[in-house]
């Protein structure tokens, strides 16, 4: 009978074989409860192989593709030689027939051609040193990749790769720079990018500086971070495809600080930039604009004559009678030239000037129009007889008799 149960479960056993279980790499990071978790379906997590493999897959194409499209060895431009020799030519020849000013014109041609062929040599001794340093690398392979992954895991919380943007992407621990706290940082390399640099810090918590929220870590700003004199390091690492070197580099970049290079102080951090004047004061010495709400520092703070509001350098304005400064509200236009004019300096909604110009218009309108008294015309009476030494007309046939 046993040897008849042994048989069915082999038979059983070939018709079901058992599923076989994939162990999880203890350095695998888990992604329950963690900021990766919460980016959903698009970051793969290492701990699930195929997207180690994906990952590893794509960067090695990458190496492979930039190796064999790399530009053919020149070390210097064609033609310099051909120059030198032509101009050496022409001076000879200008000499021997004493052409001065010809032999001085390609003598100095000549100069500029062996300047032009130094600096195309020691360029081209640039290109030869970078391509013997390229022969001796070699091309990153999948294995490798993976391998760089790998231990990559090791050395962070949470490694992933995310889908969407075609990113590398591994979480830093909490990092704290004199006792100020920046919070977590996602190091986020792009895959097709990496022969340009292309990688963000992206802060997991809003703990940027109070007074730029462009800058979230000393040394990060807009997400790029300043790389000082780590620069060559990491470029190099990229270069050979020592991936876990590279997220190391730029980690310990993030866990030093350096007042030298730094985009704000850490002693500035929690402090409030004035925006009239840009310095750096704590908040218990700012105050902010009643208008337009920006930070203002004691210095800058300026108040309405007319209602006492806290005003920015932008938010208020000169009257133009009294040159005091008013908020918008407190000032009105003038109905004749349209200027800014305060309360008080406003005689039936005219400025001082345009008043006294209204007042002098219409005063001389008037006296236009005043009424002017004419002279009486005399008066002639129907009975009065005509002088008798009024001169008549001589008739037909009449003589004139002097008086």
């Amino acid at each position: 009978n046993s040897s008849l149960v042994s048989d069915a479960a082999a038979s059983d056993t070939r018709r079901n074989p058992p599923q076989r279980v994939r162990p999880c790499s203890p350095a695998a990071p888990a992604l329950c409860n963690s900021p990766l978790a919460e980016k959903g379906e698009t970051m793969g997590s290492f701990q699930d192989g195929r997207w180690m493999l994906k990952a590893a897959s794509q960067l090695a194409e990458h190496y492979r593709s930039k190796w064999e499209s790399s530009q053919p060895l020149c070390i210097w431009p064609p033609g310099y030689q051909q120059a030198i020799e032509r101009w050496q030519r022409l001076y000879q020849r200008a000499r021997g027939r004493g052409w001065n000013g010809a032999a001085r014109h390609c003598l100095r041609q000549l100069l500029s051609a062996n300047v032009q062929l130094a600096v195309a040599v020691n360029a081209g001794q640039e290109r030869l040193l970078v391509e013997e340093r390229r022969q001796q690398q070699t091309i990153p392979s999948e294995r490798m990749v993976v391998d760089e992954l790998r231990s990559l895991a090791s050395e962070f919380e949470q490694v992933a790769y995310d889908r969407q943007s075609q990113e590398l992407v591994a979480v830093t621990e909490p990092i704290t720079l004199d006792e100020v706290d920046l919070g977590p940082f996602e190091i986020r390399l792009q895959l097709n990018g990496i022969d340009k640099l292309c990688y963000r810090i992206v802060a997991l918590d809003n703990r940027s500086a109070r007074g730029s929220s462009r800058v979230s870590h000393s040394h990060v700003q807009d997400e790029t971070l300043c790389e000082g004199d780590g620069h060559h390091a990491i470029a190099v690492a990229l270069e050979e495809g020592r991936l876990g070197d590279f997220f190391l580099l730029v980690r310990q970049i993030l866990r030093t600080y350096n007042s030298a290079s730094a985009y704000v102080y850490l002693s500035d951090w929690d402090n409030v930039t004035c925006t009239d004047c840009g310095d750096s004061v704590v908040p218990s010495e700012s105050s902010g604009c009643d208008r337009c709400e920006e930070t203002l520092c004691e210095s800058c703070c300026c108040l309405c004559d007319h209602c006492d509001a806290t005003l920015c350098n932008q938010c208020r304005e000169g009257c133009l009678g009294c040159d005091d400064r008013f908020c918008t509200n407190c000032l009105s236009a003038c109905a004749d030239c349209e200027e800014p004019c305060c309360p008080e300096c406003l005689f039936e909604g005219r400025c001082p000037d345009c008043h006294t110009s209204y007042e002098e218009s219409h005063e001389i309108d008037e006296d236009e129009v005043a009424p002017t008294e004419e002279p009486e015309s005399p008066s002639t009476d129907q009975n009065e007889t005509p002088c008798p030494t009024d001169i008549q007309p001589l008739c037909l046939g009449e003589a004139a008799v002097p008086a």
